[in-house]
């Protein structure tokens, strides 16, 4: 094979493998939460509250009266687009065509949203309608539902009294899942602690102590994220972890992820789009618990 010939059979061969750089392609939370197929923009969900029987008060005595509280979720879809141009040249240059790539790319970046979104409707304002028609926003509850950093970023303990909440808010765990969100530094302080790495404290003796193996404490299923994702917490330099059930968040898809690629006649190039609607919000306030970690506390081991 002369020079000329191996330097074109080195080219091909460079450019025909096209791969993304590193970045999540998949969504971690919209399992997690309770997904809705919206019809139009802003949406409605009722909820009622709970109720409980009394005691009769004696013979032929009336039945007393215990009223149900109705009320409302609101739900609102944000538009999200992306556009990119593939001309001609690029076509020469890399002798593959990087149109699905791109394409692909958009539908990561989507998956990405999803989770983002999710995490804020969680951790952010909620929006509420009374029986009157009233509109409000419910913000986070920090007065009931926040285990505070105490100069600590994420514990065991503080795992245990965020489980304790949920619990005493009747919060059926035995048949429920149990979610954390928590950022990979959170984590790695996990690590460091004996009771959550130590096998006498793992319900399988046989249970490999693995980095990844390690996704769950006392039932709760661990989601890692960059930090960057997580909402800040109460205090400066730090975090907020959110432990939550499935049915805390809900995701509404006005629209999922929409690709597209078409002729642009009038610059003679191909246009590659995307465009999607999401929206979630928190669907009731005794279904989530913040655990706010603090960022400079360095894992000791």
């Amino acid at each position: 094979m002369s020079q000329s010939a191996e330097l074109v059979a080195a080219t091909i061969a460079f450019n025909t493998n096209l791969y993304p750089l590193v970045q999540k392609t998949k969504s971690i939370l919209e399992e997690t939460v309770n997904n809705v197929q919206m019809t139009t923009n802003f949406e409605y969900f009722d909820q009622i509250t709970s109720v409980e029987l009394l005691a009769r008060q004696g013979r032929h005595s009336d039945v007393q009266y215990t009223p149900t509280e109705f009320s409302r979720r609101a739900l609102s879809a944000v538009d999200y687009e992306g556009m990119d141009y593939l001309d001609e040249q690029d076509l020469q240059r890399q002798m593959v065509n990087p149109q699905s790539q791109m394409l692909q790319n958009f539908v990561y970046a989507a998956n990405r949203l999803k989770d983002k979104t999710i995490i804020a409707g969680l951790s952010g304002n909620a929006s509420s309608v009374d029986k009157n028609g009233t509109r409000t926003d419910v913000p986070f509850d920090t007065t009931n539902q926040l285990i505070v950093n105490g100069s600590k970023d994420l514990t065991t303990k503080k795992l245990k009294d965020a489980i304790a909440i949920l619990e005493a808010n009747d919060v059926d765990l035995t048949s429920e899942p149990v979610y954390c969100i928590l950022s990979t530094r959170s984590y790695r302080y996990l690590l460091g602690q004996t009771e959550f790495i130590n096998k006498d404290y793992k319900l399988s003796t046989n249970a490999d102590i693995k980095y990844n193996a390690m996704a769950e404490f006392y039932g709760v299923k661990f989601l890692r994220f960059n930090e960057s994702y997580l909402p800040n917490g109460a205090a400066a330099n730090t975090k907020r972890a959110l432990l939550y059930v499935k049915r805390a968040g809900m995701l509404g898809k006005y629209k999922d992820i929409n690709t597209i690629a078409e002729k642009n006649v009038t610059k003679q190039n191909i246009q590659i789009s995307a465009k999607a609607s999401y929206g979630a919000t928190r669907m009731e306030e005794k279904l989530v618990v913040g655990i706010d970690c603090l960022t400079t506390d360095a894992p000791t081991s």
